[in-house]
């Protein structure tokens, strides 16, 4: 689906619970009060080190986090966070509860509306 390249590039929309951008946020929102190093955020997470330094860089530039040298902290409230990721969390829940969706045996049983007129 065609989106406004603006919009879309300043939106949250590519936060995922499981991406380096929600897991950073999880993280981070746990301890409001506490400024980490990337060191220390990457080793808690397990993530990649080099992946760290541009993920803080782009949520401070969504206002998401704060940064004062060396240290990185959340900058919006654990329920801002929440709601960021909900949706997410949402179908992680359903798949976790019913399973995926299996896309190729669906389409094995789709019918065509247009075979369906008279």
């Amino acid at each position: 689906m065609p989106v406004h390249f603006d919009e879309y590039e300043s939106s949250n929309a590519d936060i995922e619970s499981g991406s380096n951008a929600g897991q950073i946020l999880r993280f981070l929102a746990k301890s409001p009060e506490t400024g980490y190093r990337p060191m220390e955020i990457y080793e808690a997470l397990g993530l990649a080190r080099g992946s760290v330094g541009p993920t803080l860089k782009r949520l401070k530039e969504r206002g998401l986090v704060r940064h004062k040298e060396p240290y990185w902290a959340i900058a919006v409230s654990p329920k801002e966070v929440a709601q960021l990721l909900h949706v997410d969390d949402a179908y992680e829940m359903l798949n976790a509860r019913y399973g995926e969706e299996d896309f190729e045996s669906a389409m094995e049983n789709a019918v065509d509306p247009r075979e369906m007129r008279e």
